[in-house]
């Protein structure tokens, strides 16, 4: 019984081992491919950047991106794994959203989106029988929107 015991516990700790490394590796490879990415490149370009993370992302860690028209413009949005928070659910704060408009990248992060929808401090929070509470931002750049950018028609706000 110690045997299978101890097999048991050299198993797990294998395994721990090789989840750790590979969050290790998406974790380095999307710190590479970052470097490379500026506003204003091509998607495919922006594809062969992030090719290295996308490939050691688990399937099931994968998140699907999203596309969107407004104005005869068509939005993609690329979520890219960039990190890991050991809370059993997979949230908005273990990746970057990359906007794209008709092709070409006009914003990444949270705020180029409108924000995070869901993030680790709201599972904590649930976990701790908290209730969430919706506040509403208010600000004062006149447009009714709290982010705005620059895109190829002159300032836009769904970036």
């Amino acid at each position: 019984k110690l045997a299978a015991l101890l097999a048991v516990s050299m198993s797990l700790l294998v395994l721990s081992g090789c989840a750790i490394a590979n969050r290790s590796a998406v974790t380095s490879s999307y710190e590479e491919g970052q470097k490379k990415v500026y506003i204003g490149m091509e998607r495919r370009k922006f594809d062969r950047a992030m090719a290295e993370n996308v490939s050691k992302t688990k399937r099931k860690h994968r998140r699907s991106s999203e596309a969107y028209q407004r104005n005869g413009m068509t939005y993609d949005i690329v979520y890219i794994r960039s990190g890991f928070v050991l809370d059993d659910a997979t949230t908005d704060d273990e990746y970057t959203p990359y906007l794209f408009q008709d092709g070409t990248l006009v914003g990444y992060g949270w705020a180029a989106v409108g924000g995070k929808k869901t993030d680790s401090a709201h599972i904590a929070r649930a976990k701790a029988g908290a209730t969430n509470v919706q506040v509403k931002q208010v600000n004062n750049n006149g447009g009714g929107s709290p982010y705005v950018c620059k895109s190829q028609g002159g300032t836009s706000p769904y970036c």
